[in-house]
């Protein structure tokens, strides 16, 4: 709601301490990034979408996804 009001300052700060209780959640923290980014917490966004994909691929490894990447992917989530 502290988004939709445009109180990006306050709302930055709610969701920080959100992201800190945010586990093994790739769907909650990837839109805790979002938000931030709608906050204007551009450095938090970019964490919280970095962890997000981190849970994702280690879920992916878990459940035994063997796909090989291709090239680009490669590139992208070169040491994740």
């Amino acid at each position: 709601m502290l988004v939709e009001a445009k109180q990006g300052d306050k709302a930055a700060d709610h969701l920080r301490k959100a992201l800190d209780g945010t586990k093994d959640d790739a769907p909650m923290l990837g839109t805790l990034g979002r938000l931030l980014a709608f906050s204007k917490a551009y450095g938090d966004c970019v964490k919280a979408l970095d962890r997000a994909i981190k849970v994702y691929l280690e879920y992916r490894r878990l459940a035994g996804d063997a796909r090989k990447r291709g090239r680009i992917a490669s590139a992208l989530y070169k040491g994740v």
